[in-house]
């Protein structure tokens, strides 16, 4: 249950992460078209500027002027872009990191469930097969008891006369019966 819930969170990671992603590279697009039009309207201008130039030499310096503005402020913009892309990269790379450690730590997590869960259940089968074996035990003596077959403990069943003797008669017994 514990790896499901940290998957869970893992997944859910990742996909903040891509959308993160999907929003950046949305900003990055509109710069990119504010900067597409914005050089338009400023070459558009330098361009009306310039035909509008009855020749004299102060006119051609302001058109000039306007496009060394124009190709400035347009490198700031790619620089601007630039660093944003950076830091979108560097962004993901870093959720991206921990969404895998996130991930790491949730399957040693289970993995480690899993062990504990198999070391308890290994000693409840061994609990049990020790209750069963010593049960099993405890029914062989009431059974020897009741038919004369159980020993002083410390001598075996067919060293002791008597108990032989009761034996084979019970088995005699019981086959004359049975004949």
């Amino acid at each position: 249950m514990a790896s499901q819930n940290q998957s869970y969170r893992a997944g859910e990671a990742r996909g903040q992460a891509e959308e993160k992603t999907g929003q950046m590279l949305d900003k990055t697009k509109n710069m990119k078209d504010q900067t597409s039009s914005y050089l338009s309207e400023k070459a558009g201008m330098a361009k009306e500027k310039a035909g509008r130039a009855d020749g004299s030499q102060n006119q051609s310096y302001r058109a000039g002027e306007a496009r060394g503005q124009a190709e400035e402020k347009t490198g700031q913009m790619l620089d601007k872009t630039k660093n944003m892309k950076d830091q979108t990269s560097s962004y993901l790379s870093e959720k991206a990191g921990m969404a895998k450690e996130k991930a790491g730590r949730a399957g040693q997590s289970a993995k480690e469930n899993v062990e504990i869960g198999n070391e308890k259940t290994g000693g409840v089968m061994q609990r049990t097969s020790e209750q069963v074996k010593s049960m099993a035990q405890g029914a062989a003596e009431k059974v020897k008891e009741t038919f004369g077959m159980a020993g002083s403990g410390e001598e075996d069943e067919y060293e002791d006369e008597d108990l032989r003797g009761v034996s084979t008669n019970a088995a005699a017994t019981t086959t004359t019966t049975t004949s």
